[in-house]
């Protein structure tokens, strides 16, 4: 659709009509008035916990499709991929893709770069943005670091002691090179809730009592721990 709201193209364009559902497209711009297209993809489907996958597909400023028919494989592993994909243009007519991948048995993150003719740039099937195994990680939020590359920072769930965890988890956040290369960054911002307090019932300000545990060894996760837990991770980071 063009600036004055008139249809740019005379009808609409198929991006996949392969088997089975695609789902959750995202899209970025290629920068020549085209974009490209990345979807969770379910054509090779051989079960409940196999056959995700991630494709993609560059439509030109003409509406024609690019790539291979139904999209170029971003990420196909007989393991799931979930529908939490991110695009963001590389600079150069491609495109850096991010995605939650479960291939080493826990949700960790994934990339790959797409040039613009549609021939994937880093190992097949993707990187590995993380450096450690310890978390569950979701929805990554990529951005360009202006020279081809990305900074991918990606939300995690800890699990059991969080605490006993949280210094190797704050090791995830990286910088993706335009080549592929991984470089984990030496400062984080660690973002807090109000449950981290003590007594919520009054007004509270960076100075008021943090919660505690009479047990720092415990596992459990609920109302009565979570925001102690929360503290103790804090308190490891800094």
């Amino acid at each position: 659709i063009g600036p004055s709201g008139v249809l740019a193209w005379t009808s609409d364009v198929a991006v996949c009509t392969a088997a089975e559902d695609q789902q959750k497209p995202k899209i970025a711009s290629d920068g020549a008035g085209g974009a490209i297209v990345v979807w969770y993809d379910h054509r090779n489907n051989t079960g409940y916990n196999s056959g995700f996958a991630v494709y993609a597909q560059r439509i030109d400023a003409n509406g024609a499709t690019k790539w291979a028919q139904n999209g170029v494989p971003i990420a196909t592993t007989d393991n799931p991929q979930n529908p939490f994909n991110e695009i963001i243009p590389d600079g150069a007519g491609g495109a850096i893709i991010v995605w939650q991948d479960y291939r080493s048995g826990a949700w960790q993150i994934y990339a790959q770069r797409i040039n613009s003719a549609g021939t994937v740039q880093w190992v097949s099937n993707g990187i590995r943005v993380s450096k450690t195994a310890a978390s569950y990680q979701y929805i990554a939020r990529p951005v360009s670091d202006g020279a081809g590359g990305a900074i991918i920072a990606p939300c995690l769930m800890f699990s059991g002691a969080q605490h006993r965890r949280a210094e190797e988890a704050m090791r995830l956040y990286a910088g993706v090179f335009p080549d592929g290369r991984i470089d984990s960054v030496e400062r984080y911002v660690y973002v807090s809730t109000i449950s981290v307090y003590a007594d919520l019932s009054v007004a509270r300000d960076e100075s008021g009592p943090l919660a505690t545990l009479e047990d720092e060894t415990t596992e459990e996760i609920g109302g009565g721990t979570y925001g102690a837990l929360k503290a103790l991770c804090e308190r490891r980071v800094t």
